[in-house]
């Protein structure tokens, strides 16, 4: 995900300002108002943003191997991935990817229940 996006234009009404948020995955849309539209992204990045986007990375190889394994959609797992080391995201891992057992590894392997 991106910190921050700023653009500057025509104003928009908040429910599209929320669905440029969601759609272009930051974390922060800030609209200033102006006759040109010009639009700024903030790249920089920090370890938070970093171990959420290998969160994502690690709930997006699982469900391709999910698919690719042909599992259930209510079928549980055993995980072993490169985890990252903040508690919430681990969860949300455990939670998008119904391991029931997550285990730290090198590489994303799951194991169908």
């Amino acid at each position: 995900p991106l910190r921050k996006i700023t653009v500057k234009g025509p104003s928009l009404s908040g429910d599209l300002g929320q669905l440029n948020k969601d759609e272009l995955n930051v974390k922060e849309v800030e609209w200033k108002q102006s006759d040109e539209l010009s639009v700024v992204l903030d790249l920089s990045l920090d370890s938070n943003l970093i171990a959420e986007g290998l969160a994502r990375d690690i709930i997006r190889s699982v469900q391709e191997k999910r698919k690719a394994l042909g599992a259930r959609l209510d079928q549980k797992i055993h995980l072993t991935a490169p985890l990252p080391d903040n508690p919430d995201l681990v969860e949300q891992i455990r939670t998008h990817t119904l391991a029931e057992k997550i285990s730290f590894g090198e590489e994303v392997t799951i194991e169908l229940l």
